[in-house]
């Protein structure tokens, strides 16, 4: 049995579905690749301000069979440089996982 992997992704008002499903496979594709098993991908909506998915992927991640959380660019965690490495930190603080970036060029 593979381990487990999460997927986290923000979504803008102007992301077109394109974009998003993009995204996903991108994300299953470095779970294939990596040796891991995609099973949810979480999506923010980025104008909300709520952090749901964040809060509901921590959550998730608990799982002991959760390996880490996947993010398909480092902009998925914030705008900012600053932002990014802070929520990436407050993730992997939370979830106990590891977060990589699949992309990390974007």
């Amino acid at each position: 049995m593979k381990p487990i992997l999460l997927g986290y992704q923000t979504v803008h008002i102007d992301t077109s579905a394109y974009q998003v499903r993009t995204a996903r496979r991108e994300l299953a594709a470095f779970a294939q690749r990596e040796g891991y098993a995609l099973t949810d991908v979480f999506l923010e909506s980025a104008e909300e301000n709520s952090f749901a998915a964040l809060t509901a992927v921590i959550e998730s991640a608990r799982n002991p069979e959760v390996a880490a959380i996947a993010v398909p660019t480092s902009t998925d965690l914030g705008p900012m440089p600053r932002a990014q490495q802070e929520t990436r930190q407050r993730l992997e603080r939370e979830s106990g996982v590891p977060v990589m970036v699949v992309d990390p060029n974007h």
